[in-house]
């Protein structure tokens, strides 16, 4: 935390905090034409020799079985959304407070139980063909790890003893190495201000 932060919560001064962040994600489910999807917003920051720095903000879903020889890049097999959005230093301020004020994150990902599991369920998803040649005789665990009727907590347990279970079997490196980046840079600032707007 911050010590900006810090006082304003030491103070109960309810000040929206944006962060400006030179990388950052949050994870939204989101209705589109089939039902629901996940997906993946990425902030980064970008700072050129020749002119001013910006902001690259990017609305990405995950592409279906794109693992089809292996575990591929979890990160790299998105596609966009919507197009790029290219934001200033002095617009970014106002453009996630208006984000966050607006009818778009209602089922923004909030905890860090939520967000493996949100971005494992991407994973599964990404590398369909991977899992089901290697993980034949483990698709009742597999399917443990994804069952909407459990738990938050349920399945993440489930999720733990899967990854424990296949972790001599599998390499499954590229996932927690895309999962780390994911989660240390995660816009849990964002996240508080949709819960400030109410959502």
């Amino acid at each position: 935390m911050h010590l900006s932060e810090e006082y304003l919560k030491r103070h109960s001064i309810g000040v929206p905090i944006v962060k400006h962040m030179h990388i950052g994600y949050f994870l939204n489910r989101y209705a589109y034409e089939n039902g629901f999807q996940w997906a993946l917003q990425s902030i980064a920051w970008n700072e050129p020799t020749t002119h001013p720095g910006f902001y690259h903000v990017r609305q990405l879903r995950p592409l279906y079985n794109r693992g089809k020889t292996g575990s591929v890049n979890f990160l790299e097999s998105m596609e966009l959304i919507h197009p790029d959005v290219k934001l200033s230093w002095d617009k970014y301020e106002d453009y996630f407070l208006e984000r966050a004020a607006s009818e778009d994150f209602q089922n923004i990902v909030a905890t860090e139980q939520q967000i493996v599991l949100a971005a494992w369920e991407m994973y599964v998803y990404i590398n369909d063909a991977f899992f089901a040649k290697f993980c034949k005789e483990y698709m009742g665990m597999l399917y443990d790890t994804l069952n909407f009727k459990s738990s938050i907590d349920q399945r993440f347990e489930n999720y733990n003893k899967f990854m424990k279970f296949m972790e001599p079997k599998i390499s499954l490196r590229q996932w927690k190495s895309d999962l780390s980046t994911v989660t240390k840079n995660y816009c849990y600032w964002f996240v508080d201000l949709i819960a400030q707007n109410g959502k």
